[in-house]
């Protein structure tokens, strides 16, 4: 079962505040573009089940970026728990992993990864598609 992809959102963004990691929209972006391949990855199913697009700094969750755009650059501070229901531990530990994982990495680093993946790069009609998720990380595995 997957979650709404405005309660992923929100707990991005609490839990990257939470941890003083900074969190914009656009980061954002990335960190839900990350949690879906991630989830692909380690669950076999998705996170969420919103389209994925493919716009010029990398993929977008229109619905989410409409809703944060009034932050601009600058950063989504909100601090409330938005007690996400997560169905198991293991689901909010993948968030919280990827999370975590790319707080190294800066916004523009994010863009540049997600802009490079095939994913990103055999968009059909604008549209990053879950199957071709599916195969970046197959691919992935292939060549370990």
């Amino acid at each position: 079962m997957s979650y709404p992809v405005s309660d992923i959102s929100r707990y991005i963004i609490f839990y990257s505040n939470q941890k003083n990691y900074g969190i914009t929209p656009l980061r954002l972006q990335k960190i839900l573009y990350f949690v879906q391949m991630y989830f692909l990855k380690i669950r076999g199913t998705i996170c969420f089940n919103k389209d994925i697009e493919a716009w010029g700094f990398g993929p977008v969750i229109p619905s989410v970026w409409k809703k944060y755009l009034r932050f601009g650059c600058g950063q989504i501070c909100d601090y409330r728990d938005p007690k996400v229901q997560f169905n198991n531990k293991i689901d909010k530990q993948i968030v919280e992993g990827v999370i975590d994982l790319l707080a190294e990495y800066s916004t523009s680093k994010l863009v540049d990864i997600s802009m490079n993946q095939s994913p990103y790069l055999l968009a059909k009609d604008g549209y990053i598609t879950i199957q071709s998720m599916q195969k970046f990380i197959a691919k992935q595995g292939e060549s370990k």
